[in-house]
This record gives C-alpha cells, structure tokens and sequence, in this order.
C-alpha cells in the first residue's frame, strides 16, 4: 500500500467553497495493469481544522421573509399554495392558469449576525414596513415554533424561500395568512417545524465533475428533493461546537471512498463545500490532510482466495 498525501491550506483561496487543486509534477499516477497485481485507489481525509465563523444569519442567503398579494380576485380553498419552483419571481407566472398572479408587496430583512428567538421577534415587530401592514410574530416556547398574525385588512402570502430553516417553514411554500378580520383567531400563520437558529449544521465536501478523479462507487442523496439523484460527496463534517471553537476531525480509522482515474495521473481537482441544503456554504480559512491510496492486490492470491471459498461451500 501506499499513500500520497496532500496537505490544503485555504488561506490563499478567495473562494473557499470551491477550492482547484492543481498538480504540476503529475507524481500521483495510476500506473499500468500488470498480470500479477491490481491496483485500486482511495481518497480519504485524515484531517480538518476551521474556526467556527459561521453566522446564523447570511445576507442574501437566509435572511429574508417575501411578502406577496393577490394582484386580482382569485378563489383559493387552502392556506398554502404549493409552487413548481423555488425561485420566487411570482408575476411570471400571471400567464400560467395553474398559479395565480402574485406581486411582492413587502420584504422583511434581517439583520446579519448570530440573533437569538427575542432577537428575532424584536426585529420583526419593530420593522417600521411589518408595522404599517400589521403583520407580527411571536415565538411559541411551548413547541419552539414561530407564530405569525396578520391584523391588517387584506391577506398576505409568505415566502420563506431560503429562510425556511429559521422560522420553521418550507420554503418552497407560498404561505396564505388570512387578515385579521377573519373570525375565530383565523389570522394566524403557525410554524409548521421547530426553529434553528444555529445556522449551518453540516458541511459536505463533494468533488466537482471536471476533476480528473471521481467516486467508483455510487452514493445518492435526496436532499431538497423528492427523489434520489448521484452524487460526489466523499466527506461529511457536522458543525458541533459553539460560534468562535474550532471545528476540528482527527480520523481515528480508515475511511476510504474508492476513486476512478479520468487520466492516468491526477493533475486537478475541486473540492467543492456545500452546507445541509445542498447550498454554496460561506467557509472561512481551512486545513485539510487528504491522502490518496493505492492498495495492491496480488492477482494470483486472489485467485487462490476465491477457490478456498468455493472449496469451502463445497464441503458444507
């Protein structure tokens, strides 16, 4: 066996979620067949080291609440309306019968940061926008949920699209919260999942398909989706310590994911970092100990293994 190691400091990188190694001396080759071994070829991390810098809140990322109104009088049976996309540009689709047409009307941002519940709520309710249309939240300790109530005179339709981790909602929903002259408490939205405030709780590692290397063995993930689909993650790292700790991963045995060569040497790759939704994730400066191996398998041994075994099922 032997074993190429490759040691990845990020400080350098202006880009830290897509990091292109690159190999000049093309030293990490696979070499060719030979009639008394094969070879197979592993990557494996042996090591990760980043300060936590994670904010709860990212602008732009998961930040904001859309609020939208019904452009013209439209009969609707249920509180949600289920979209084909998450991407929210709704006055497109004023031609398409299925949905009806929609205008954004107000947007409520959040301020970048690490806010608690309180701090939340606070921000919402004291947005001068979220107070002129009478709309406020409260935080239901109870079930760990957000509570929205709507006291203004027409209904409003929320859009929690790439927000919907914080206020416990999906965010490929267009929410329906009824004015609060509805009879019976009918102006409430109530969270449908409990709160995370924590931000990011993952961070997968995935290689990127123009690398001269790719994962032998097929791993899916449905995340975000309904179904399954291939990918190329070849390592996980939970987020489990405190903003401002270091996140840190020592391999204390061998985890191995089999790798295909496009080339005979390995020349390039990118590792690229996406977060528990499958999003661009923000990193800060990172280490990472890469090992590439190859592990030898003499042919004949292996000949010689596979006729004890049928030996074996012979004599059961």
């Amino acid at each position: 066996m032997s074993i190429q190691k490759l040691f990845i400091d990020t400080k350098k990188f202006s880009d830290k979620s897509k990091i292109k190694i690159e190999l000049n001396d093309e030293y990490i080759r696979k070499y060719r067949k030979s009639k008394f071994y094969t070879s197979k070829y592993f990557i494996s991390v042996k090591q990760f080291q980043m300060f936590n810098q994670f904010k709860n809140i990212s602008a732009d990322k998961n930040d904001r609440i859309f609020i939208y109104k019904l452009d013209l009088l439209y009969p609707l049976g249920d509180d949600t309306v289920e979209l084909k996309v998450g991407n929210y540009t709704l006055n497109e689709s004023i031609d398409d019968e299925t949905k009806p047409p929609f205008s954004l009307y107000k947007t409520f941002r959040l301020k970048e940061g690490n806010p608690s519940v309180s701090d939340i709520v606070n921000a919402f309710n004291t947005d001068e926008d979220m107070k002129a249309i009478n709309l406020s939240v409260s935080f239901n300790q109870y079930n760990n949920k957000f509570d929205f109530q709507n006291e203004g005179v027409e209904d409003y339709y929320l859009s929690f699209n790439g927000s919907g981790l914080v206020y416990g909602f999906d965010f490929t929903t267009l929410y329906r919260i009824k004015c609060g002259t509805e009879p019976f408490g009918n102006n409430f939205l109530f969270g449908k999942v409990s709160v995370n405030v924590q931000g990011d709780t993952l961070i997968l590692f995935n290689l990127s398909t123009d690398s001269d290397i790719s994962l032998k063995k097929a791993s899916y993930d449905n995340i975000n989706k309904s179904f399954f689909e291939l990918n190329n993650i070849f390592y996980t790292q939970p987020i489990n310590v405190l903003p401002g700790d270091i996140i840190q991963y020592n391999r204390q045995c061998h985890e191995e994911n089999e790798i295909n060569f496009d080339h005979n040497s390995l020349r390039q790759f990118t590792i690229e970092a996406y977060n528990q939704d499958k999003d661009r994730i923000d990193m800060s400066d990172f280490f990472l100990e890469l090992e590439i191996i190859e592990k030898k398998e003499n042919k004949f041994l292996q000949l010689i293994i596979i006729l004890l075994k049928y030996i074996i099922q012979l004599m059961i």
